[in-house]
């Protein structure tokens, strides 16, 4: 999950609450943590987001706070402590340093934990921890770790080697793809040894339910059931690059127990009381737009725009909490038919995904105007604007085909051109023009894709079919017709 939620809940001060807790919510998941946090529930998750947060909390069983734990996360290396009493004269404290590693698809984790026992000279134990991570899909977050692997001992009692499998999901992630945080809900299923089990193979199962649901920006709501009958929920609050919560646990109807956290991140989060300004991400678009980098020339590359580039960022802003809008800096477009090309129909699809996530997206020409392309593209947008300086093409559209073939018979050049195909010369520039057939397919090509431009704009900007087809015939549309017309939003 982008966006940092640290509400944790320390369990009774029992021996095993030192260095088993459970969190409140979806971020105490094998299957969910992906922040300082995972140093502690899943090493697997600091591969998720290699960037720099951390965390402080304490919590009671009763009235005196005397349990703790911290983490923090410097890309995907974490550091942790958790400290809480084992007796009335003596603590459990815990150090650990993990290391996630693995992309998205599968991820893995490892830890590696040092244990000591205040007022008492017994020796420090030393254990690990093993943890993977994978997301398949948006919706979809599955986990796994082995705790106290190596099942070392401290003061003469092993520590409990305990398996745990989680699954993670996002149910609203289909309907709501632009909010990928709205709701998360979590299920945890574990075996925990017992501390005779390689005499007798005795241990417990335990499994947790959580839930983590977001109703506005910098506000989560957290909840968890137990197989104990534990109860526990929470509240957390950000602001910018900091969060702060509070949860409490439920036992036989009254608040047993509570924790607080403290937190930050470097990664800035959509908080609760946003007054920094819109992040707009400014996109620019001209010439024609290449599926791949052009090759190297001493004559230039010939301009345009990298297809693959744009994809990429209307992606990534789709993803990125901080932009909160997408402007289009559009100029003339080239290619075959007035620029309409199936690169700026990708193009024209991912904007309209980019839209249904959520994401406004606004279009402006700029240089020297609009063709009828650029206009195409544009139409894709929420809101189109035209400089008062600019104009619009005519909607008509044209295709040319350079025939070289009169030129090299003035030079005495004979060329001759072998085709198995009617057409199949039709493109060609060494000839000296089309046959009737092959201009009669050409002239189709054009009307069809006419047509199909005409379509989008009468549909996007709910024009009349009549108006467009009279604009075709149009040499300049300046900017007080195009508004009045209907085919902008704004001039400036």
């Amino acid at each position: 999950m982008r966006r940092f939620l640290l509400v944790f809940l320390t369990l009774a001060a029992a021996a095993s609450a030192a260095y088993d807790p459970f969190a409140v919510g979806v971020q105490g998941s094998v299957a969910g943590a992906d922040d300082a946090r995972a140093v502690w529930v899943n090493p697997a998750g600091l591969a998720r987001r290699l960037s720099m947060n951390g965390y402080l909390s304490w919590g009671s069983a009763g009235e005196v706070w005397r349990e703790w734990s911290s983490g923090l996360q410097l890309l995907n290396l974490g550091f942790g402590y958790r400290g809480a009493p084992s007796d009335a004269d003596s603590r459990h404290d815990r150090y650990s340093l993990a290391l996630g590693f693995g992309p998205e698809a599968f991820s893995l984790g490892l830890a590696l934990d040092w244990h000591n026992l205040t007022d008492t000279d017994e020796p420090r134990a030393f254990d690990m921890r093993f943890g993977l991570l994978s997301r398949p899909a948006q919706f979809l977050s599955l986990g796994a770790t082995v705790e106290n692997a190596l099942g070392d001992t401290l003061a003469g009692v092993p520590l409990a080697r305990t398996w745990t499998a989680g699954v993670g999901l996002r149910p609203l992630v289909p309907f709501i793809p632009g909010n990928q945080d709205l709701l998360t809900v979590s299920f945890d299923l574990g075996w925990r040894e017992s501390a005779a089990a390689e005499a007798d193979g005795g241990g417990r199962l335990f499994w947790r339910l959580g839930a983590e649901a977001r109703p506005l920006d910098g506000l989560a709501l957290s909840f968890s059931y137990a197989d104990d009958g534990a109860l526990a929920f929470g509240v957390s609050l950000e602001l910018d690059y900091l969060a702060a919560g509070w949860s409490g646990g439920l036992a036989d109807g009254s608040l047993a127990e509570q924790g607080a956290f403290f937190a930050f991140d470097l990664e800035r989060r959509s908080p609760l009381f946003d007054l920094s300004p819109p992040q707009v991400l400014v996109l620019e678009v001209s010439g024609r737009l290449n599926d791949e980098p052009p090759f190297f020339s001493l004559l230039g590359t010939g301009g345009g725009s990298d297809l693959t580039d744009l994809l990429r960022d209307l992606k990534r802003a789709r993803e990125d909490s901080d932009v909160d809008a997408v402007l289009l800096a559009i100029k003339p477009l080239g290619g075959s038919i007035a620029g309409l090309s199936a690169a700026v129909q990708e193009l024209g699809a991912e904007i309209d995904r980019t839209r249904a996530a959520g994401l406004p997206v606004y279009a402006v020409f700029t240089g020297e105007g609009a063709n009828p392309a650029a206009y195409y593209l544009a139409c894709h947008a929420d809101r189109i604007f035209l400089p008062r300086v600019s104009a619009i093409e005519g909607f008509g559209l044209a295709m040319r085909v350079n025939r070289l073939g009169g030129l090299a018979e003035g030079y005495g050049i004979d060329i001759e051109t072998l085709t198995a195909g009617e057409h199949k010369s039709g493109f060609f520039p060494t000839t000296k023009g089309a046959t009737e057939t092959q201009a009669r397919a050409l002239q189709e090509l054009v009307e069809g894709v006419h047509a199909q431009l005409l379509a989008l704009i009468a549909e996007r900007r709910g024009l009349d079919a009549g108006l467009l087809a009279e604009l075709t015939d149009a040499f300049l549309i300046h900017p007080d017709e195009a508004l009045e017309l209907g085919l902008v939003d704004g001039i400036g």
